[in-house]
């Protein structure tokens, strides 16, 4: 876990946001993006619509490799390349 400020994201207004109010949103050439400008409200997939906010996280756990079944922490740096998904 990471104690960086700029990492910490909370729901706020059924929108995920981080320091200094920004908001993780999708732009108008669906990447990625942080704004403080509002675009849209994120849905849970398969939710019927559900707000993001609704379920905060899963939890996502190892099957093989060294792990042993503990969970799974993202993002993680691998091969000095890192992976978020």
């Amino acid at each position: 876990d990471s104690t960086h400020v700029s990492l910490r994201w909370r729901c706020n207004r059924n929108m995920i946001t981080g320091p200094l109010q920004y908001m993780v949103q999708v732009n108008h050439n669906n990447m990625l993006v942080v704004s403080r400008k509002y675009l849209h409200k994120w849905i849970s997939y398969m939710s019927d619509g559900g707000s993001i906010c609704e379920y905060l996280h899963k939890d996502l756990y190892t099957i093989k490799g060294n792990a042993h079944g503990t969970p799974c922490m993202f993002p993680f740096q691998y091969n000095q390349q890192w992976h978020h998904e």
